[in-house]
């Protein structure tokens, strides 16, 4: 893509999380959230990223938050890139083999809004279908995309460069 790539990505984060980082691993400010990593993060003397690939959401359906929780966070990083000139693309919630139903609810509603109302929202917003790569195109919530998974959740090489293909 001939640009600099920062992977913020931290494992295991909620949305939560994400945004209490956010000022400091997107907008450039010098703000220390306590998690070691220092107070700026950002190599680029100041200036803010020209996108940002969010990846979240499946940590937050496992720890029981709210679907309200859950879109209020998925706001308010549309609204910061909006406001800041930065693109934004937007991973939907992805397949999971230990979905229950009550989890798939959450993810259900999550990404139905995310393929709506917030596109309307933020019409700027790249939304990726990663429930529809995750899924093998199944549409089955526990289904996980042949041997394209490492374990439960996470994609293993051959999925990472599928998926890459996928979004591109």
């Amino acid at each position: 893509l001939n640009c600099a790539v920062i992977n913020q990505g931290i494992g295991s984060q909620t949305s939560a999380q994400v945004k209490a980082r956010w000022e400091r691993d997107v907008l450039a400010k010098t703000v220390n959230v306590g998690d070691g990593l220092g107070n700026n993060t950002l190599p680029f003397g100041g200036k803010l990223p020209r996108a940002v690939w969010l990846h979240i959401g499946i940590n937050d359906v496992f720890g029981d938050v709210s679907v309200e929780n859950i879109i209020n966070n998925f706001n308010y990083f549309a609204q910061s890139c909006q406001d800041n000139n930065i693109l934004l693309i937007v991973d939907n919630i992805g397949s999971h083999a230990l979905f229950n139903e009550s989890r798939i609810a959450i993810a259900n509603k999550v990404n139905q809004y995310l393929a709506g109302e917030y596109l309307v929202k933020y019409p700027n917003v790249q939304v990726i279908d990663y429930w529809q790569w995750s899924t093998g195109g199944t549409g089955l919530w526990t289904n996980l995309r042949a041997e394209c998974f490492k374990d439960n959740v996470h994609p293993n090489r051959a999925g990472y460069c599928d998926f890459a293909y996928f979004a591109y």
